[in-house]
């Protein structure tokens, strides 16, 4: 039995001003290390035992300044990046409506099984508490990972803000 804390990373400049991010690289802005900092102190006193990250910056800083609270090994993954959003990535949300399911960049079911991949491997080799930092459509598939029975609609009206966590238990 064990505990995940998934966590979506601090805001970034893009996240603040509405334009989307798949897997492009971009840094936390000061709201965002802010925002980091305080989920570091509430996450401090939960047992938390070892960092899964994606490897992208604005999700490893997040991890990086977590673990100043936490003080454990972070892990980066490939499988916990974001989506990528091919001609959408750098657009205004406005300009672009919902690139989720387009056939630009990676499909959902593509994103979906290094997802799964990852946590079917790390709920096997990891008992205990852990946390993972990572980005909105992946907790999202984390979500639907450890609740296989929602629905489209509350697969879509799950949403982690920056720096907000969620707590599964497996």
């Amino acid at each position: 039995m064990g505990t995940i804390y998934v966590i979506r990373h601090g805001q970034t400049e893009e996240n603040r001003r509405g334009i989307l991010l798949g897997d492009r690289d971009v840094p936390l802005n000061e709201e965002g290390i802010r925002q980091s900092h305080e989920t570091g102190e509430v996450l401090k006193d939960k047992g938390i035992e070892i960092i899964f990250s994606s490897p992208l910056e604005r999700a490893r800083h997040t991890a990086e300044i977590i673990n100043e609270y936490v003080q454990k090994k972070i892990l980066l993954d490939e499988r916990l990046k974001e989506k990528d959003i091919g001609i959408y990535e750098g657009l205004h949300k406005k300009e672009a409506g919902d690139p989720l399911f387009s056939q630009e960049g990676e499909s959902i079911e593509q994103m979906q099984e290094r997802v799964f991949s990852f946590l079917d491997e790390t709920t096997k080799e990891h008992e205990g508490t852990m946390a993972i930092v990572t980005h909105v459509l992946t907790a999202k598939l984390i979500n639907k990972y450890f609740s296989p029975g929602i629905t489209e609609e509350e697969f879509f009206d799950f949403r982690l803000e920056n720096a907000e966590f969620e707590e599964f238990n497996f």
